[in-house]
């Protein structure tokens, strides 16, 4: 199973004016709820980041300062998500459902 969501990074903008393929906010930083996105999925996904920074590049911020942005996103939303887990583990009583 492949999930993907290009080109969500910046919704508030005209299709017209959009190019989320290229310049992302780091996970977490954007609208997208992803820690919601990620507890909808099975516990046994391989999850990838892909984000792309070429306004923040363009600005003269190295590569590997991009990368370390990403990654660092990436464990936050991933800690966030395995933090959930483990309330619902502990307390299913409290689970709410929409």
């Amino acid at each position: 199973m492949k999930v993907g969501f290009i080109g969500a990074g910046r919704m508030g903008r005209p299709m017209v004016d959009r190019d989320d393929s290229s310049d992302r906010s780091a996970p977490g930083d954007g609208e997208l709820p992803l820690v919601e996105f990620l507890l909808a999925l099975a516990e046994d996904r391989v999850i990838g980041v892909e984000v792309p920074m070429r306004t923040r590049a363009a600005a003269g911020m190295p590569p590997a300062e991009c990368a370390r942005l990403a990654v660092e996103g990436g464990r936050r939303v991933l800690a966030a998500v395995s933090d959930a887990r483990d309330r619902v583990r502990i307390h299913p009583e409290k689970v709410t459902r929409a």
